[in-house]
């Protein structure tokens, strides 16, 4: 067995182990670190550590190969401490949570090349884009050939043509979220508009986001991301940590539906203030469907005012 050897953190023995033992699989090719430690190794809330293998041969390599070459390492084989199954191998060693996810290399290059063309990518986790934005940080622990690091380089900073279209998509999505939460106040019903507010909370991030050109992660540590963002306001973002922790009944969910229209518009102006692409792709996600909720915005029409169409 090879003895790999971590370039950027010392990693604990059996990670150690399991790195070695996929790499004499003979199909993988490189192994990043993703999650929340390859921003932040010393993070104390990151008790588990997430691994992705790139596999230059197959979908991912031969589940009972895996599942016999775990069994043959002590620390591996005790019960219930390894699960393995189709594209993931997970464990609970001594109080260390760890897995790896197998991804061919060419389905990831596909993914990534088709983001970088400005492609909307099928949905992943909890936004098209979260996949890429997860490449975008992956810490490569081996990587002989360099493919993580020319990744991460394709992807930052955030391709433009894509940027657009995010934009385009989530303010098209935004309104249909505006629109369920229309129909809430209507009937008065509170469960469909907490579901409705977290649907739309959660797209108010992607926006704030790709709008300031970062990349969306999902939920977990959300606002603390944004706060990361120099550029973003930070009264936008107490309101909609206010909106998150307040509590719901009959009688406010008109005046949370302004506040929560009322974020959508602000962070829509932000972008028209950026410049014609960014103003376009705000006026394409308005002109989809017109039965979801119209969004009026000033500043686009100001913008359409003095940049008629031909």
């Amino acid at each position: 067995m090879r003895r790999f050897k971590s370039p950027i953190t010392e990693l604990p023995d059996p990670i150690q182990i399991a790195i070695d033992a996929i790499l004499d699989l003979g199909t993988v090719s490189a192994v990043s670190l993703v999650g929340s430690r390859a921003n932040d190794f010393d993070r104390l809330d990151a008790d588990d550590w997430d691994l992705e293998a790139f596999t230059s041969v197959g979908p991912y390599p031969d589940q009972q190969a895996r599942r016999a070459m775990w069994a043959s390492l002590p620390l591996f084989n005790e019960p219930r401490a390894t699960v393995v199954g189709g594209m993931n191998d997970r464990f609970a060693i001594n109080g260390l949570r760890f897995g790896f996810g197998y991804f061919p290399l060419e389905e990831v290059e596909k993914k990534l090349n088709a983001v970088v063309a400005g492609r909307w990518p099928g949905y992943r986790y909890y936004s098209p884009e979260a996949f890429t934005a997860t490449m975008s940080v992956a810490q490569p622990l081996w990587d002989p050939e360099g493919v993580i690091l020319g990744w991460r380089q394709s992807l930052e900073p955030m391709p433009q043509f894509f940027r657009h279209k995010a934009i385009q998509e989530i303010i098209f999505e935004a309104r249909a979220d505006l629109l369920d939460l229309e129909r809430a106040c209507e009937l008065s019903d509170v469960a469909f508009f907490r579901i409705a507010l977290l649907e739309m909370l959660q797209r108010l991030f992607r926006l704030a986001s790709v709008v300031h050109g970062a990349w969306y992660r999902g939920p977990k540590r959300a606002i603390s991301r944004l706060r990361e963002i120099e550029k973003i306001e930070p009264s936008w973002l107490e309101e909609i940590e206010s909106l998150m922790s307040m509590g719901l009944s009959e009688e406010p969910l008109a005046s949370t539906y302004k506040r929560t229209h009322a974020l959508l518009v602000f962070m829509a102006e932000t972008a028209v203030a950026q410049g014609d692409k960014e103003a376009k792709a705000v006026r394409r996600g308005l002109s989809y469907w017109p039965d979801v909720a119209d969004l009026s915005l000033p500043a686009l029409s100001k913008w359409e005012a003095e940049n008629p169409r031909p």
